[in-house]
C-alpha cells in the first residue's frame, strides 16, 4: 500500500482545500443559527405528542447495609441471644457457610485458619484440638451446648462457626480464658433447596455430602424438614492411617406463628480414625534452636498398626423453640438429650533405658540437648549418654459411655428511651449426666513391641496388665446469668454490665 501524499502549502490544491474547508463552517454555523430560530418559533402545540409506551428498565438492588458473603451481622455467641458483633462489648468473628463451603473445609480447623489469635493444637485427626490466644481448647460447642467428642464435628451439619475471644460467662462460664467456640447448626429453610457434594482428594478428603431442606407442603406450609447425611472414606497424610465416618442428621421445623417457632433436630453419626501421635524429635533439638525430626526416619512413617484408633459414636436429639411474645419481649428454650461411646486407644514411645539425648536446665527450665544435670543444690550438668534408636511403646485403652441432658432458657426485652437504646437479657441453663446413664470410664494397661526406628516392624498392641481403672461419675451444673445493654448517640456508645452465677 503506498502512503498518502498531501500537496505542499503552497500549492493551489492545498489552497482550494483550505477555502473549502471555511467555507463548509461557514454553512454549518448558518445551518445551526436558522434550526435554532425556527424552533423558538415553533407553536407549543405543534410539538409532536410523546408515543404510550412503556419503557421497563432492569430491577436493580442498592444496599449500604448487607454484609458479603464472608460477613456476618449478627452473632448469638455472646450471649446465648442474637446480637449485633458490631454493638457487642467482646470481639466475636463469624465463619459463614459460604467460606466454609468455598476453602472445601473438611475439618472445622480448615475454615478457623482464617480467624486471627486461632490456630491448630495437637491431635490433628481428632478432638477439633486448636488453641485461641494461647490456650488450648477441646471437645466442641453446638448451638451453645458443649461436650467433649474424639470426632472431629463434620462442617457438613454447620451454617457457621463463632469465635468469642477472651472469657464467656454467660455461653462457657467455666470454659477457656482464650475464647469460645461455638458452631451454629443447620437448620430447615421454607425455600426449596438440595445439594449433592462428592469430595475427593489425596489426602483427607474423600466422600459424599447430601444437604435437602424445603417446606413440607405447599406454598404456604407451616413446616419444613432438612436432610443432611454423609460418608468420609480418606486416606491421612501418615502411612498407614485413615478415617471412616457416617453421618445423619434429619430437623423439621413448626412454625405456630409469624413469631413463634419450634425446631427440632437429630445427629447420629459413627466416626473412626488410625491414631497418629508423630514421630520422634532430634535430640539436638533444645528450647532455644530450631526443632528438626529425627534424622534418617521418613516424616510421614507409620508407628502404630490399625489397632491403635479413636472411635466416637454419638446419637443425639436438641429441640429449640423460640418466640416473640410483644413488640419488646422475646424468649429461647433449648434442650438436648446426647449419648457418647468413645474408644480411645492410645499408645506412647520413649527411647529405651529413658535417655532422651539432654535434660531441663533445673535453673532456667529450658530443655538443654547434650546436656543432663545431677541433684540439687548445684545441678553439676554433665554430657549425656547417646539417645537410642530402640524405642518402647506404652500407653492405655479407654472406654466411655456417657448420656447428657441439657437445658437453656433465655428472655430478651428491648426499649428504646428517646435516644437510648436498652437491651436486658436474662437466663438459666442446667445440666446433668441421666440417673441411669453416669459417666462410665473404663481403662485398661496396653503395650507393645519395641521397635527399631530405622527398621519399624508394625505389632497388634497387647494388654500389659489387669483393669487399672473404672470410674463412673455423677455431674450437673446449674448457671443464672443478667445482662445489660445500653447504647447510646445511635450506636456509637455501648455500656455493657452483667452478672453470673454459676454452680457444679
Amino acid at each position: 500500500m503506498n502512503p498518502i501524499s498531501y500537496p505542499p502549502m503552497n500549492h493551489p490544491l492545498r489552497r482550494g482545500y483550505s477555502s473549502c474547508a471555511v467555507g463548509l463552517f461557514a454553512a454549518g454555523i448558518t445551518a445551526f443559527v436558522a434550526a435554532t430560530t425556527m424552533i423558538a418559533q415553533t407553536a407549543p402545540g405543534s410539538i409532536p405528542a410523546p408515543r404510550d409506551e412503556v419503557v421497563q428498565l432492569s430491577v436493580f438492588e442498592v444496599s449500604a447495609t448487607k454484609p458479603n458473603r464472608y460477613q456476618a451481622a449478627e452473632a448469638t455467641s455472646g450471649g446465648r441471644v442474637r446480637t449485633d458483633i458490631f454493638n457487642s462489648p467482646q470481639t466475636i468473628n463469624v465463619v459463614t457457610e459460604e467460606l466454609i463451603k468455598d476453602v472445601g473445609a473438611n475439618r472445622i480447623l480448615d475454615a478457623l485458619k482464617y480467624i486471627p489469635g486461632v490456630t491448630e493444637s495437637t491431635i490433628p485427626n481428632g478432638l477439633d484440638r486448636v488453641t485461641v490466644r494461647g490456650f488450648q481448647i477441646d471437645g466442641r460447642t453446638v448451638d451453645g451446648f458443649y461436650s467433649i467428642s474424639q470426632a472431629n464435628l463434620d462442617p457438613a451439619t454447620i451454617s457457621r462457626i463463632e469465635v468469642v475471644k477472651g472469657p464467656n460467662a454467660i455461653l462457657s462460664p467455666a470454659g477457656s480464658p482464650g475464647g469460645t467456640l461455638n458452631a451454629v447448626s443447620k437448620k430447615p429453610l421454607f425455600t426449596q433447596q438440595t445439594s449433592l457434594t462428592v469430595r475427593a482428594g489425596l489426602f483427607d478428603d474423600s466422600g459424599i455430602e447430601l444437604d435437602s431442606t424445603g417446606p413440607a407442603g405447599g406454598p404456604d406450609a407451616k413446616a419444613a424438614y432438612r436432610v443432611v447425611g454423609a460418608y468420609r472414606n480418606a486416606d491421612n497424610y501418615y502411612d498407614g492411617t485413615e478415617t471412616v465416618s457416617h453421618l445423619f442428621a434429619p430437623s423439621v421445623t413448626y412454625r405456630f406463628s409469624r413469631d413463634t417457632q419450634l425446631t427440632l433436630q437429630g445427629e447420629f453419626s459413627n466416626w473412626r480414625t488410625i491414631n497418629y501421635l508423630g514421630i520422634p524429635l532430634d535430640p539436638a533439638s533444645g528450647s532455644t534452636n530450631t526443632a528438626v525430626l529425627l534424622s534418617g526416619v521418613p516424616e510421614k512413617i507409620a508407628l502404630y498398626n490399625s489397632d491403635v484408633y479413636r472411635k466416637d459414636e454419638l446419637q443425639e436429639i436438641r429441640a429449640l423453640f423460640t418466640s416473640r411474645l410483644t413488640d419488646n419481649l422475646s424468649t429461647r428454650v433449648a434442650a438436648r438429650y446426647s449419648e457418647w461411646n468413645q474408644d480411645t486407644t492410645q499408645l506412647t514411645f520413649s527411647p529405651q533405658g529413658g535417655n532422651q539425648g539432654g535434660a531441663r536446665d533445673p535453673l532456667t527450665g529450658l530443655w538443654t540437648p547434650g546436656l543432663v544435670y545431677g541433684p540439687g543444690p548445684t545441678f553439676t550438668p554433665s554430657p549425656a549418654p547417646v539417645q537410642s534408636r530402640i524405642f518402647t511403646q506404652g500407653g492405655s485403652d479407654q472406654i466411655m459411655h456417657e448420656k447428657f441432658l441439657n437445658f437453656q432458657n433465655d428472655w430478651v426485652y428491648q426499649r428504646t428511651f428517646d435516644k437510648l437504646e436498652s437491651t436486658t437479657a436474662a437466663g438459666f441453663a442446667y445440666s446433668k449426666n441421666l440417673p441411669k446413664g453416669n459417666s462410665d470410664l473404663t481403662i485398661e494397661p496396653i503395650s507393645n513391641s519395641p521397635f527399631n526406628i530405622d527398621a519399624v516392624v508394625l505389632q497388634n498392641a497387647t494388654k500389659a496388665g489387669t483393669l487399672s481403672a473404672r470410674q463412673r461419675n455423677t455431674a450437673h451444673n446449674s448457671q443464672v446469668y443478667v445482662n445489660q445493654i445500653i447504647s447510646a448517640f445511635e450506636g456509637r456508645v455501648n455500656l455493657s454490665a452483667g452478672v453470673s452465677h454459676v454452680a457444679f
